[in-house]
Order: C-alpha cells, then structure tokens, then sequence
C-alpha cells in the first residue's frame, strides 16, 4: 500500500478498498 502525507478519505481509498473485497471475493470464490 502506498499512503503518501496526501489527503486519505478520497476515491483512492474507495478504489483500494473496492479492488481488496474484489480480490478477497475473487479468492473466496475459487
């Protein structure tokens, strides 16, 4: 994970959180 002195709290976030359920999901799946 890449967390720079930014502003966390934006679509970033969402989007990392959003592709980690996928993956997770993805996995549980196979």
């Amino acid at each position: 994970m890449i967390f720079s002195g930014s502003v966390p709290g934006d679509s970033g976030v969402a989007k990392a959180a959003t592709t980690i359920v996928m993956e997770i999901f993805g996995r549980n799946r196979e």
